[in-house]
């Protein structure tokens, strides 16, 4: 069993300060959320938890690679970062699971 951290950097919407957008570099897509931080990040990792599940292992590790070598450039200017943790068991013949 592994235990995921994946990045994911919250950002306030301008003109709806209650909207948070949360991505996470790597994947595709983001999670908008209303409300406050927390939200956003319980929406993200639910969203998360779902993804890794349908993906195969070998993209769950190129994940993990890509989330290691992340730099502050990659993430959006004046966006809260925050690690999201997703246990996943990574089998060689079958899809991620999650517990």
């Amino acid at each position: 069993m592994y235990e995921v951290q994946v990045v994911v950097a919250l950002t306030r919407d301008e003109d709806e300060p209650e909207l948070y957008t949360a991505t996470a570099p790597g994947l595709p897509g983001s999670i908008q959320a209303w409300g406050a931080p927390h939200s956003a990040l319980g929406e993200a990792r639910a969203a998360l938890q779902a993804l890794l599940v349908a993906m195969p292992p070998e993209e769950v590790r190129a994940l993990i690679e890509a989330q290691l070598r992340l730099q502050p450039g990659d993430l959006p200017a004046g966006s809260r970062v925050e690690r999201v943790s997703v246990r996943v068991r990574l089998d060689a013949d079958a899809h991620v699971a999650t517990s």
